[in-house]
């Protein structure tokens, strides 16, 4: 039972909203908790708390902006004697401005999340690649083997040849010739760019699978946290009303145009 993922959902959890889209509720990442979140804690969990803050921010708004709306609707004859709810032009600027001062502070929220989990994943990342570099990377006898290894490789037969032999290494967790081969420019150890990426990953998830994981899951929180912002942006231009400018302010920008 992971008891640092429970509490953290438990305080950021939020009242559903049937108004409101499931795409906001900052339980439409829970799949990502178990990954980011653990006895260790970290940038992982950093990640999970900022996203899951900012998609409560935006949900509990937009509800709020919704009920507001709905309750300013009023009945609105047409010109052509239809009836339909709306609201109503003189409540409009009062509920405009409510909005948008609402829609700045879930800006400021986003951004604030958006920048810690772009410093998380850039953490994660950095311990990838520690652990996929040789402890004594500076020592000119590690750094002759590792020419040599690269030389090796070139000099095998074929490209079939060179990744079994990667595959092997890694799997064995052979740090020296992975780090020797990643260390340096794919085409040194005559791989191309597919297979270069193709071993990264592979070595990425074998030295490093924790911090791998994470960095992943740290992507895909992102990504929801991106489209749920585009969601809550949508959805409140829907609800914005529009302001139809008086006589008198007609008149005014006339003149001061002319």
């Amino acid at each position: 039972m992971n008891d640092r993922l429970n509490k953290l959902n438990e305080s950021s959890a939020v009242v559903l909203d049937a108004k409101v889209s499931p795409a906001l509720h900052p339980d439409a990442i829970f799949p990502q908790g178990s990954i980011l979140v653990d006895d260790n804690g970290g940038p992982g969990e950093t990640a999970y708390a900022a996203c899951r803050s900012a998609l409560r921010t935006m949900y509990s708004a937009l509800s709020e902006i919704e009920a507001a709306h709905r309750a300013q609707l009023a009945a609105v004859s047409s010109p052509k004697g239809e009836v339909r709810m709306e609201v109503p032009a003189e409540r409009r600027a009062a509920l405009s401005d409510a909005m948008a001062r609402r829609f700045e502070s879930v800006a400021n929220a986003h951004a604030r999340s958006e920048a810690a989990i772009e410093e998380s994943i850039a953490q994660l990342q950095a311990r990838i690649a520690n652990s996929l570099a040789h402890p004594n990377r500076e020592r000119a006898s590690v750094v002759q083997v590792a020419s040599e290894i690269r030389a090796h490789m070139k000099s095998m037969g074929g490209a079939g040849q060179r990744m079994e032999f990667l595959q092997n290494a890694i799997a064995e967790g052979d740090i020296e010739v992975t780090a020797a081969v990643l260390g340096s420019s794919c085409w040194v150890s005559g791989l191309d760019k597919k297979q270069f990426a193709a071993v990264k990953d592979a070595a990425e998830r074998r030295f490093a699978p924790r911090e791998t994981a994470q960095r992943d899951a740290a992507e895909r929180v992102k990504t929801a946290l991106y489209s749920a912002s585009r969601t809550f942006t949508g959805r409140y231009m829907e609800l914005l009303p529009t302001i139809q400018p008086s006589v008198a302010d007609q008149a005014l920008k006339k003149l001061k145009e002319a």
